[in-house]
């Protein structure tokens, strides 16, 4: 059972939609990262929708611009985390996640600092992969804590 909802989780989009009971097993298998190797882990990332999860690579290579023939940097961390990120921007326009829907947005702004505090780079749903700095952490937090306070 466990390898099927692995399986699920791997090839659908890193989109987990399930319903009902298999959402709620789903759940349980999730409250916790879901190992799949020694350098791949999957983690609920709820906000976006309820069910969503992120991939997480650790020790990735990643060539910024790989058609251009640049040469892939040390090995990262990179989280794949389908539309808990819509691209880049919205780390600055919040609107832009917000707008293209959040079931859950305070979930989706915890979700989205704990990433940026997990991973080095991101391949969000939209848009190309970019590398996390200091200044898109720190920005994350703040909307987190500014969420909190509200």
């Amino acid at each position: 059972m466990m390898m099927k909802i692995a399986e699920e989780l791997k090839f659908a989009s890193l989109r987990a939609h399930v319903r009902s009971t298999r959402w709620q097993h789903c759940q349980s298998v999730l409250a916790a990262p879901f190992r799949l190797s020694d350098t791949i882990e999957v983690l609920a990332t709820p906000g976006h929708t309820l069910s969503c999860v992120s991939l997480l690579v650790r020790n990735c290579t990643v060539a910024p611009n790989a058609d251009a023939g640049d040469i892939p940097n040390a090995p990262q961390t990179v989280a794949i985390v389908g539309d808990l990120f819509e691209r880049a921007e919205d780390i600055a326009d919040a609107a832009l996640w917000l707008d293209a829907g959040s079931e859950d947005p305070a979930a989706q702004r915890r979700n989205r600092a704990r990433m940026a505090t997990l991973a080095d780079y991101i391949v969000p749903g939209h848009g190309p992969g970019f590398a996390v700095t200091g200044d898109a952490r720190a920005a994350l937090n703040a909307q987190q804590v500014g969420d909190a306070a509200q």
